[in-house]
């Protein structure tokens, strides 16, 4: 039962709060955060199972209690706003396959709204607290697009400086010659 729940509550992170695993993955201790979170309902599930609870009972209590502290997800809470607010982008940052971890860095970027609203369950649906977001969001992809412009920009001025600098080309040293002139 305990690796049912372990790979539950994996699937369920990834699918509601990959900004909670990622630190894990870039350390590698995915493995043991999830032990860890699993230890820690171990006197629930020993209680559980000791008044003959059925299995898909204690599995779902349990994943109620190991997944408490995730809810409500600040991943599903962002991506649904640029999805239904910022669409293009949206789709653009799907497409270039970077969706999951720009709504991580937007969710750090929304760190301080989050925190002014104690975001939780009740308060999710809170229009302040959307206004906050959104606005949050926004600032980041207009800080995004500046230094995607600006790094272009940089790009640009520095391949034309190469080639104001760049020496003439020989053109009769690259002569591409056949083997019927003669040249072996």
């Amino acid at each position: 039962m305990q690796y049912i729940l372990i790979s539950k509550l994996h699937e369920y992170i990834k699918q509601n709060s990959p900004n909670v695993l990622i630190p894990f993955e870039e350390d590698g201790n995915v493995t043991q955060y999830l032990k860890n979170k699993v230890d820690g309902i171990k006197d629930l599930f020993e209680q559980l199972q000791k008044e003959n609870t059925p299995a898909y009972i204690i599995e779902e209590v349990c994943m109620d209690a190991l997944t408490k502290d995730l809810r409500p997800s600040k991943y599903n809470y962002v991506i649904n706003i640029l999805e239904e607010d910022f669409e293009t982008v949206y789709h653009q940052l799907q497409e270039l396959g970077t969706l999951i971890y720009e709504v991580v860095n937007m969710i750090v970027y929304c760190k301080s709204a989050f925190e002014s609203f104690g975001f939780t369950e009740e308060n999710e649906d809170n229009r302040q607290l959307r206004y906050a977001v959104t606005g949050a969001i926004s600032e980041y992809l207009a800080e995004k697009i500046c230094r995607l412009w600006w790094h272009q920009s940089s790009t640009l001025s520095q391949l034309k400086k190469r080639r104001m600098d760049k020496p003439k080309c020989n053109r009769e040293r690259f002569k591409i010659v056949s083997k019927d002139d003669g040249v072996a």
